[in-house]
């Protein structure tokens, strides 16, 4: 399964968020999204483990064979203001859960849409030591102009880990939108990459069990 949150901006209803929960559910993926306002990181990691959480307990009373989720993060396009926290808080989870004899063996991977690597206005402050700290395979999905998560800035600082894979869209900015491209397009082709990148892992999907539609919560706040 996958669950997925927004960034600063926006919620679980924003258009990116939904068209990668309706591909991902097309596809064969139990998904879950929910909203979390706030710029407050902790906030933010708390609500995103209390979820994990209540999914895990959730999953295994109804004995689903699929629950196994990955943390995701879906980007808003609050470019200027270079709040994107959904992805830093999945990845927070992440890390957090990793003596936790009870989660970190159901979180299987982490997947960072548009991760915002340093602030659009101070591209020196890298927010690199989270990312280096995973131990989960990690999957980026990022445009190749983000303004947040210059391409080359990103390879460097993630050189040295063995459990990363990158797919980049072309010409896209930190919205994975750009000229000349559809966005409904790019979150298919976005969801093509995460579903190789999954059987990779040498996990199969349970597609005949899986309802061909997105799950939503209620928003937390």
């Amino acid at each position: 399964g996958v669950i997925l949150t927004h960034g600063a901006g926006g919620d679980m209803n924003t258009k990116q968020l939904v068209l990668f929960s309706e591909q991902l559910a097309k596809d064969g993926f139990l998904v879950l999204r929910f909203t979390c306002k706030g710029l407050n990181l902790i906030h933010r990691s708390n609500i995103y483990l209390h979820v994990l959480v209540r999914f895990k307990q959730t999953s295994m009373l109804m004995s689903l064979p699929y629950s196994k989720p990955f943390l995701m993060y879906e980007k808003f396009g609050m470019i200027k203001e270079g709040r994107s926290m959904g992805s830093r808080a999945a990845v927070d989870v992440a890390n957090r859960i990793k003596d936790d004899s009870d989660l970190k063996d159901f979180v299987t991977g982490v997947i960072c849409i548009s991760y915002p690597l340093y602030p659009a206005k101070d591209k020196l402050k890298i927010r690199d030591k989270p990312i280096q700290e995973l131990n989960k395979p990690v999957l980026f999905i990022s445009g190749s102009k983000d303004e947040m998560c210059a391409k080359d800035t990103l390879l460097d600082t993630l050189s040295q880990n063995k459990n990363v894979s990158f797919y980049w869209v072309e010409e896209a900015e930190h919205s994975l939108e750009g000229k000349g491209l559809n966005l409904e397009d790019t979150v298919r082709q976005a969801c093509d990459k995460i579903g190789t990148w999954f059987k990779g892992l040498g996990i199969d999907l349970c597609t005949s069990h899986v309802k061909k539609k997105a799950v939503k919560r209620k928003s937390i706040k």
